[in-house]
């Protein structure tokens, strides 16, 4: 997903193109979404239930993705600070013909 690179004698990781294309579709759907539903920008824990449907039988680590999920729904508007965050892997599947990630999002809402 990430690539090393040195700018200005910098060493930093940037996206493959790839990547960057799904972290660029990734957001206007999150956007699309918080129009749709209204949805106000947190700035307290979100609790992240996540469906994940792959596309092949693959050997995959469900967690792998969530730095560059989490970082999309920061900037797409779903809370303020990806701190707020707290995923949940809650299943995930094979589904060849419609691979995806969907994901239900809830305040947290402590005792």
């Amino acid at each position: 997903m990430y690539v090393n690179a040195k700018i200005r004698g910098r060493n930093i990781r940037i996206l493959r193109k790839h990547a960057n294309d799904w972290f660029n579709d990734a957001m206007q759907k999150t956007v699309s979404y918080i129009e749709e539903t209204k949805w106000e920008k947190a700035d307290q824990k979100v609790i992240i239930e996540i469906y994940l449907y792959y596309p092949n039988l693959k050997t995959r680590d469900s967690h792998n993705m969530l730095k560059i999920m989490l970082d999309v729904l920061e900037r797409g508007g779903i809370y303020t600070n990806d701190k707020y965050a707290l995923p949940r892997i809650m299943d995930f599947q094979l589904d060849r013909s419609n691979p995806r990630i969907e994901l239900n999002f809830s305040l947290f809402r402590s005792l």
